[in-house]
């Protein structure tokens, strides 16, 4: 149980398993089974829905799923959750991420940045907004940085020429990537406006998601059963079904051409034991106990048609209240290669 406080507080770097694929990703530091899947595009905006494993959040696919749009910046894909809100706290802002911090381990508290903490003065965030007093907020666990307006709260993500996401002084968002987000009163996204006054639509049965759609007319639907998301028809007419564990954990997702990636988990420990691919791959995870609490390693074991292919260990060095120190990983190929790398953070 120990390990298990130690990895859901870690909140830093992501070293994805070498059995991966396109949307699928183990995260060794936390041995948590992340997996992503589009289901709609647009030129300007894909929308995609991703599962993660040790998480406690539960929104309208179900337990673990979140929703998000990908955009395209400067040739890269930008991740922009859609279930988002800011929490404003005097001189601080909290963006929580589908969920808060509990649910996910997904909220970042960004605060008066140290060039501005004069001008600021100790006023309320909402009063030097009020006066036009320009202040920026950062955050020790993101490269972000949130700006005040008026009317307007604005992240912006580096090298990003419009901000990725705002909210209104309530705390809810308002657009990402400069495209206006509408939200029901119920507080879920309704839609979102693209260029040219294309939009994508979402709608809802009860509780869980029904359908995406476009303004060009192509539409995704979603099977949930039991609180549990079943089954994706996607706009590209290809249906992928899912199936979970006795714990609720996301176990298979079978594609269209009857592959299907298959995950296996310590139940208890709510953690990722073993993967595997569509290639008939195997990668297992086994936690190596450390000198303490706050030092510890994980090995990942990666096997192809019964011959080892990969061996990695990562560890991780951790202070008293959870900050990432220290990091190396080591990775030992078949060939008998081995490539070490390592990440030290500092501790201010």
């Amino acid at each position: 149980m120990k390990m298990i406080k130690t990895l859901a507080a870690a909140s830093f770097l992501t070293l994805i398993s070498s059995a991966h694929a396109l949307g699928v990703k183990v995260e060794l530091r936390r041995l948590e089974a992340t997996y992503e899947l589009a289901s709609l595009s647009m030129p300007w905006a894909t929308v995609v829905h991703e599962y993660k494993s040790r998480t406690l959040y539960s929104n309208s696919l179900g337990l673990g799923w979140c929703n998000a749009i990908h955009v395209k910046d400067g040739g890269k894909d930008v991740h922009i959750d859609l279930e988002t809100r800011a929490v404003i706290n005097g001189q601080a802002i909290t963006i929580e991420n589908c969920g808060s911090r509990k649910e996910i381990g997904d909220a970042n508290r960004f605060e008066v940045e140290a060039n501005f903490r004069a001008s600021a003065q100790g006023r309320p965030l909402r009063d030097l907004a009020k006066n036009a007093i320009p202040v920026e907020l950062t955050s020790p666990s993101t490269y972000e940085t949130v700006r005040l307006g008026v009317k307007q709260i604005e992240v912006w993500q580096p090298g990003m020429a419009i901000p990725s996401k705002t909210y209104d002084w309530d705390g809810n968002l308002t657009s990402v990537a400069g495209m206006p987000v509408q939200l029901g009163a119920d507080g879920r996204v309704q839609s979102i406006t693209g260029p040219s006054d294309g939009a994508i639509t979402f709608s809802y049965q009860g509780a869980a998601l029904q359908s995406v759609s476009s303004s060009g007319g192509y539409k995704a639907q979603f099977e949930v059963k039991d609180g549990e998301l079943a089954a994706i028809d996607n706009a590209w007419r290809k249906r992928y079904e899912l199936s979970y564990s006795p714990g609720r954990n996301l176990q298979t997702v079978r594609y269209p051409d009857n592959t299907q990636f298959t995950f296996f988990y310590d139940e208890k420990a709510d953690t990722v034991t073993g993967f595997l691919n569509r290639n008939g791959c195997m990668e297992t995870y086994s936690h190596i106990a450390g000198q303490d609490v706050n030092h510890y390693k994980v090995q990942a074991t990666l096997m192809c048609n019964g011959t080892l292919t990969q061996d990695r260990t990562a560890s991780f060095v951790f202070a008293p209240d959870g900050t990432l120190l220290e990091e190396k990983e080591s990775v030992l190929k078949a060939t008998r290669s081995e490539e070490m790398r390592e990440k030290v953070y500092p501790k201010d």
